[in-house]
């Protein structure tokens, strides 16, 4: 068994990568189809959510795999800490290192969600 916080890390790394690569996917399908890497507000919008949809999924499944005491919880934490860095760092978010910056990012946030879900199951002090 993998102590949570280390699962929590290594589940995020593989988060992010994977974070990366749809969104890579995603860009080229929309070249493919639209001659553009922008698929533009509705279909973008729509590619946006499916993606962080795929990462909750994948996000559980590791931890899961990982015997992490709170997969799901920990994952939608993870994810959503994530979105709000990324959209923090919207300005660089096509930058060729953020490719290195999001895998990070999603290590740091799984781990954040990890602390917060691991609180919660604490008993409240009398």
């Amino acid at each position: 068994m993998v102590p949570g916080l280390l699962a929590a890390v290594l589940g995020g790394l593989l988060v992010g990568v994977g974070a990366v690569s749809l969104t890579a996917g995603g860009m080229e399908a929309c070249e493919s189809v639209r001659g553009t890497s922008a698929c533009g507000r509705g279909p973008g919008f729509v590619l946006l959510l499916a993606i962080v949809a795929v990462l909750v999924v994948l996000g559980t499944a590791l931890l899961r795999a990982l015997r992490h005491p709170a997969p799901l919880g920990t994952s939608l934490l993870g994810v959503g800490l994530l979105v709000v860095a990324v959209l923090v760092l919207a300005d660089h978010v096509f930058a060729s290192w953020m490719a290195l910056v999001v895998p990070v990012l999603a290590a740091a946030s799984y781990a954040g969600g990890h602390a917060l879900v691991s609180h919660a199951d604490e008993p409240a002090p009398d």
